[in-house]
């Protein structure tokens, strides 16, 4: 199963990043020099658009997003966070399913069933 970005969504980022560095390489490698409140659930980092309808997306939402548009699957994705967060995989793996799937029902994301 993959997950797209439905084709009229929009994606804007509300943090400066480095050029050339995306926000997880940017957490990864600079992550004593963040400040705390990124790290919040509340916090919102970026926002998606869909015909002039907005929602809101915080910190691990970006990371997902971030992560579906470069084509990376649910394994890497779950893998990835569960490292930055220190957290199972199994946790990081539902929570991810839940969001996408949200999404999804909200129409800013597409599931591909590949065979």
């Amino acid at each position: 199963m993959e997950y797209v970005l439905e084709r009229s969504v929009k994606m804007q980022h509300h943090i400066e990043l480095p050029k050339n560095k995306d926000l997880l390489s940017n957490l990864t490698l600079n992550s004593e020099n963040i400040h705390p409140d990124i790290f919040n659930h509340k916090e919102v980092i970026s926002m998606i658009a869909k015909n002039g309808v907005y929602m809101e997306i915080n910190l691990i939402g970006t990371l997902i997003l971030d992560m579906i548009i470069k084509d990376k699957n649910i394994n890497e994705i779950t893998s990835e966070i569960s490292n930055l967060f220190n957290e199972k995989e199994k946790i990081i793996e539902n929570d991810v399913l839940l969001f996408l799937e949200d999404l999804v029902n909200k129409g800013y994301l597409v599931k591909l069933c590949l065979n």
